[in-house]
């Protein structure tokens, strides 16, 4: 059956896209541009956040399962309002609407960020109380409760997946402000960032939706999503100049003199989110047979060999 997809024209939306298409899958895009149909692909308007709900009803009517990808995020600089409207208002009304006229999953892409910010170190899994602490966070934890209450009185029609940062073709953000220091020629004073953190490669990541949207039984209603392996700002560094051919020329500054810079900058905040270290758990999603990335370094080394080799 025709499976509907958001987020198309995103990273992650676009991966997915890629993937079902070439199963053969019939999906249909919601989108902001308008509608069209082609072979086994056809566009429909979604709907504004304010729209009555029938007019998700309308859009969703005659799928067989929905896989929601869209979202605001927060490195685009919107305020916390908007995204609560993208991120949880338009993700409750979607969810209610699958609810009432698909008769298959809802797949809900969300973020390690709503159990957990940046800054937040120890190890996240399914049973970390979720604490946010940026209102891109606080509204993806929305997102996920408007989700869990659409589906109050079905459950096993939806599942809730929670990614770890996702390095891929078309990332931004912190991984690709990294990737551009990677990729100039000057020594960089890193090597002292060594505490680990979890990374999601975009391939596991559209493997998990994939098995989260085609799987008869799951054993819980949300999982956390990330690589076995965690690492360091200075081994993403290392890595991303080996797949450039560069040598890592990383050299140590005491954390302390970065934390004393950040004060009196007034950026406290970002430091915190640079120096920590966060190690997601996504064993209970691989006991269902998802298969993490186990060398999340030679993973970074082979894309940014991929982001430099020319079309």
């Amino acid at each position: 059956m025709t499976i509907v997809l958001t987020g198309a024209s995103g990273m992650v939306g676009s991966a997915v896209f890629a993937e079902l298409t070439q199963a053969g899958r019939k999906v249909r895009l919601l989108t902001y541009k308008g509608t069209g149909s082609g072979g086994s692909v056809e566009s429909r308007q979604m709907p504004p956040a304010g729209a009555d709900l029938s007019e998700f009803r309308e859009a969703l009517r005659g799928a067989g399962s929905v896989v929601h990808c869209a979202a605001l995020n927060n490195d685009e600089g919107a305020s916390s309002d908007a995204l609560f409207e993208a991120n949880a208002v338009l993700a409750g009304k979607l969810a209610q609407a699958a609810a009432d006229v698909v008769p298959g999953r809802f797949v809900h892409l969300s973020s390690i960020r709503a159990v957990a910010g940046a800054e937040s170190s120890g190890t996240v899994s399914e049973a970390t109380p979720p604490a946010p602490t940026c209102a891109y966070g606080a509204s993806k934890l929305a997102g996920e409760k408007a989700v869990r209450e659409a589906f109050r009185d079905q459950p096993g029609r939806f599942v809730i997946l929670r990614p770890a940062p996702i390095y891929g073709v078309g990332m931004r953000g912190g991984l690709r402000t990294l990737l551009r220091l990677a990729d100039s020629p000057w020594p960089l004073p890193f090597a002292s960032l060594a505490a680990p953190r979890s990374l999601l490669s975009l391939e596991r990541a559209v493997g998990a939706i994939l098995l989260a949207l085609s799987r008869e039984r799951l054993t819980r209603a949300d999982y956390v999503v990330s690589d076995a392996d965690a690492v360091s700002i200075a081994g993403i560094l290392a890595a991303f100049r080996a797949g450039l051919s560069r040598p890592p020329r990383l050299f140590p500054v005491p954390p302390f003199l970065f934390a004393q810079a950040a004060r009196l900058a007034g950026r406290q905040a970002a430091w915190l989110r640079i120096a920590g270290g966060q190690v997601c758990d996504p064993s209970a999603l691989a006991a269902l047979g998802w298969t993490s990335e186990t060398d999340s370094r030679a993973a970074l080394a082979a894309l940014a060999r991929q982001m430099a080799t020319p079309n």
